[in-house]
């Protein structure tokens, strides 16, 4: 099975650097305005499945592109954002501050420790590598998946070897691709946050 990860488009949080997580946030102007170029030009071939997130700015670009594809759009709910509960519509330097003591021992095992009222990386990657599975399952050999950024570096650490905890090392860019491919009972990474020319 062959499956391209692809990052939706700016979100209005996203262009105020806020972390979203499960909260539904519609795109900018101009992550529609990207989304709608992405679809013109994207040139894959004998895809034949779309697989979304439940969320709307993953569903935008889905919806585009099974309607491309002629195919109808499959949401799986396992495939949504890591919830960041409590951080959910906050900055980076916000949560610094607010949650400057809880920071000490998450930073060392942000694998295993849930953020407040949220959820941990291992939970995430359980979850979505169960969703991955899933559509192996239904038979599907080439798929695009619409997800979201922790999403798909979390899966790049699993893929790789690599400790969750070096997941922000990995650039994974609105828009961009990544693919990955299920061979011999496992995941191998093909290449990551290939960005289309959207000009």
């Amino acid at each position: 099975m062959e499956v391209y990860l692809v990052r939706h488009m700016q979100t209005t949080w996203n262009a105020l650097g806020k972390l979203q997580g499960v909260t539904d946030i519609e795109l900018s102007e101009k992550g529609k305005e990207d989304a709608d170029r992405f679809v013109e030009v994207i040139d894959l071939k004998n895809i034949d499945a779309i697989f979304s997130s439940d969320k709307l700015r993953t569903k935008y670009l889905a919806e585009k592109l099974a309607s491309k594809y002629s195919l109808e759009l499959q949401i799986a709910k396992d495939l949504h954002e890591v919830n960041v509960g409590d951080w959910a519509g906050l900055t980076w330097p916000q949560i610094e501050v607010e949650y400057k003591e809880f920071l000490v021992d998450w930073f060392k095992d942000s694998e295993n420790i849930a953020m407040p009222n949220g959820e941990s990386y291992a939970m995430l990657l359980k979850r979505v590598k169960r969703a991955l599975l899933n559509i192996k399952d239904k038979g599907n050999e080439r798929i695009i998946v619409v997800t979201h950024g922790a999403v798909i570096r979390t899966l790049i650490c699993d893929v790789l070897g690599v400790d969750l905890k070096n997941r922000s090392r990995f650039d994974v860019d609105n828009g961009s691709i990544t693919k990955i491919e299920y061979h011999e009972e496992k995941f191998r990474l093909c290449y990551m946050n290939h960005s289309l020319d959207l000009n």
